[in-house]
């Protein structure tokens, strides 16, 4: 379920890249495993598509870019898994007692700042599901150029 963030998602040669699972696992607490394996599928095939990929020679560093452009968010929504893990299993206490608190203050009304339910947090579930893999791509060949 889980392995210590990878230094690189690709091999020296810079001719095979990790993906998916293989190179971010996740706890199942945001249920974005599989959705983030497609993010990185979108993405590599968009940079892989003629438009931007035209000659095996600019393979190394069409996955360069790839792992730039993926592997922050994938650890960043690794670490989200944690985060969620953490606030969802609190052992009764103080911090417990806190947390009920302000998910019950907001029951009902509007979500400001962090919540802990990171599927509802106004300020992670924007950028958990709102990723756009051209948009992402475009911007990274663009800032490349």
């Amino acid at each position: 379920m889980h392995r210590e963030e990878m230094p690189s998602w690709t091999n020296p040669q810079n001719n095979l890249v990790l993906i998916g699972d293989s190179c971010h696992p996740m706890l199942p607490y945001l249920a974005q495993g599989a959705n983030s394996s497609i993010e990185d599928g979108a993405v590599l095939g968009l940079l892989l598509a003629p438009k931007h990929f035209s000659q095996k020679s600019q393979l190394p560093e069409t996955l360069q870019l790839f792992q730039q452009i993926r592997k922050s968010r994938g650890e960043g929504i690794v670490r989200e898994t944690f985060k969620q893990r953490k606030d969802f299993h609190m052992r009764d206490g103080e911090e417990q007692e806190r947390r009920d608190k302000l998910m019950l203050g907001m029951l009902g009304g509007e979500l400001k700042g962090p919540f802990p339910s990171r599927w509802t947090c106004p300020e992670v579930q924007p950028w958990l599901y709102g990723y756009d893999a051209e948009k992402e791509v475009e911007a990274a060949v663009a800032a490349k150029k």
